[in-house]
């Protein structure tokens, strides 16, 4: 039996409740058909239809299904290894295309989620193996950057130690005491010395006396 029969009988048998409910199931059931015939595949089911462009050798369009892969799955940390593979893919067909520089950045962004990537030898073209690798130098250069970056901002934030800062011998304070006092202390002998007059020689003696 039908819907629509079903939905006449129990309207002309009087089960009016019965008759709406299937009314609204059918009409809610004919509305999810809708959305989600409008919402289309989402980015999982765009990265293995691919997969399949990319196993049949339709390369130009497995690049744009990747790309729009990509695009969906970005910030969903639940399909991380499924965006993780979308950039590998999608690294292989560029580097199929000729378009070594887009593979790079491709490769490194996988690298970004996994550091630990690497080609297979048994099935990637060394050209794409050489591309791959080339894209991980560049992404360990970049982590080693920063790593001595973070290093250089600690180093000028912490305090430096004690042995670094100790000033020199003639810039401690106990040496201009001393300075201080023997330059003083000449000078009140010069002055005592020249008011008491001239020895028998005529020179005038100055006498620094330490001590008591």
């Amino acid at each position: 039996m039908g819907i629509k029969s079903l939905i006449a009988e129990k309207f002309l048998s009087k089960d009016r409740v019965t008759c709406y409910i299937i009314i609204f199931l059918f009409t809610f059931q004919a509305l999810g058909i809708s959305v989600l015939h409008a919402d289309g595949p989402r980015g999982e089911d765009i990265f293995n239809k691919g997969l399949e462009s990319y196993r049949v050798n339709e390369f130009y369009n497995a690049i744009s299904l990747f790309e729009k892969a990509i695009t969906e799955l970005l910030g969903q940390d639940a399909y991380r290894d499924t965006l993780k593979e979308a950039y590998m893919y999608l690294g292989r067909c560029l580097v199929i295309s000729n378009n070594e520089e887009k593979a790079k950045e491709a490769f490194r962004n996988a690298l970004e989620i996994d550091p630990s990537l690497s080609m297979d030898i048994m099935r990637d073209p060394p050209k794409i193996i050489g591309i791959f690798e080339e894209a991980r130098a560049i992404y360990k250069k970049e982590q080693q950057d920063k790593k001595q970056l973070v290093t250089l901002e600690k180093s000028m934030t912490e305090e430096p130690a004690a042995d670094s800062v100790r000033k020199p011998w003639y810039k401690k304070w106990w040496v201009w005491g001393v300075s201080a006092a023997v330059v003083g202390g000449a000078a009140v002998a010069l002055s005592s010395s020249s008011s008491s007059g001239s020895g028998d020689d005529g020179e005038t003696t100055i006498r620094i006396t330490w001590g008591p």
